[in-house]
């Protein structure tokens, strides 16, 4: 298993991994200091090291998280049922003071129409009271006797008894009306009572349902109240499990942690000794080099470093046998500059442009757009 240590640079916190030196020819690289060098062998980071366990937490994480999903769906119908079944306790309620209030119009109503049946009652006996038949009768008779001298008293006698007649059947007419006033009254008072009976049983179901509904809606509510407690009780259950599993992961990973900070601090002792037997073996090289073998070397009329857009220098390519400069014995066709920088394609067009042919180049800011190194090569 790869080792790795973590440090900062700039403010951010990178990994290097740690590997054996293997041939000493693979540590020969272009570096200005020891960061630099180690990020130059890094091949990996320590997330491929945790990504299991981290899937594995956010796996946890998104089972507690479609739980309490699935209870706050669970809480939400159950809150819509309670609003359902207030929407219908209160329409009971509602229909309950509606029929309250019919009854309470219709004893009213009833209560008028007795009164009124009654002032009609003794306005007939009223009138029937003031024919005063009887004693009209007796006057009748008395007249008729006083009438009787006279030449027309058969004529007067007719008269007064068709008046009588007359009379007598107003009253019964007027008796009629009153029987038949008291047989309505009685049928009004009938249809009132089976009316108000109605009613009452009404109320009495409605009370009754009401009643029903309330225990089971009670009981209802119970129930969900004990699932919904036992759910929340499982999510805790499976979260504190969960945030243990964390803490274990976050402990074996400080473990592993200060592990590779311990190996890392050895590999960078070594990695020091391995550079300073490097340098004193590259210097005997350049010595070997500079008396033996062919070199070139490129020299800038303006520096090395510019700052950005300020890159306007002259290139110059030397090519040295040894320590003997043989540049101007060289055709200059067999010059190949390159360009090394992060603009990919742009670096494969330059190279095409000055694939060979000059044994110098004119560099301008268009040439170096933030950081760039120029080669160049002398073929046989």
């Amino acid at each position: 298993m790869p080792r790795y240590i973590r440090y900062l640079e700039k403010g951010e916190y990178k990994y290097a991994s740690v590997k054996p030196v293997g041939d000493i020819d693979l540590l020969k690289i272009d570096a200005p200091d020891l960061v630099t060098a180690i990020n130059a062998l890094i091949d990996g980071g320590v997330i491929d090291l945790v990504q299991g366990d981290i899937d594995s937490i956010n796996a946890n994480i998104g089972d507690i998280t479609n739980t309490v999903n699935s209870t706050s769906d669970l809480v939400g119908e159950i809150e819509a049922q309670v609003f359902d079944t207030k929407a219908i306790q209160d329409a009971l309620v509602a229909k309950e003071i509606d029929l309250r209030a019919k009854l309470a119009q219709t004893n009213l109503e009833l209560s008028n129409t007795e009164k009124d049946l009654l002032n009609a009652k003794a306005e007939i006996d009223k009138k029937v009271s003031s024919l005063h038949y009887e004693e009209q009768y007796a006057q009748l008779q008395e007249a008729l006797e006083k009438k009787a001298e006279s030449a027309n008293v058969q004529s007067i006698v007719e008269s007064i008894n068709q008046d009588i007649t007359n009379q007598t059947i107003e009253v019964d007419n007027a008796k009629n009306n009153i029987n038949n006033l008291d047989t309505k009254v009685n049928v009004v008072k009938s249809d009132l009572t089976t009316t108000i009976n109605a009613v009452k049983s009404d109320v009495v179901s409605l009370d009754t349902k009401i009643a029903t509904d309330k225990q089971a809606f009670d009981l209802r509510i119970s129930g969900v109240e004990a699932k919904a407690i036992q759910d929340l009780a499982l999510v805790e259950v499976e979260f504190e499990n969960s945030i243990g599993e964390i803490n274990t992961t976050i402990v074996s990973l400080n473990s592993q942690l200060a592990s590779a900070n311990t190996d890392i601090v050895d590999t960078i002792a070594s990695l020091e000794s391995t550079n300073t037997i490097l340098q004193d073996a590259k210097d005997e090289l350049d010595s070997v080099k500079n008396n033996i073998v062919y070199k070139v070397e490129i020299f800038s009329t303006n520096g090395n470093v510019f700052k950005s857009g300020t890159s306007n220098t002259t290139l110059q390519a030397k090519v040295y046998h040894g320590s003997q400069d043989i540049t101007n014995v060289i055709n200059a066709s067999k010059f190949l500059w390159t360009r090394i920088s992060l603009d990919l394609e742009g670096d494969t067009a330059w190279n095409m442009s000055h694939a060979g042919g000059t044994k110098s180049v004119v560099l301008t800011p268009t040439d170096v757009r933030s950081r760039a190194t120029f080669n160049c090569a002398v073929s046989e």
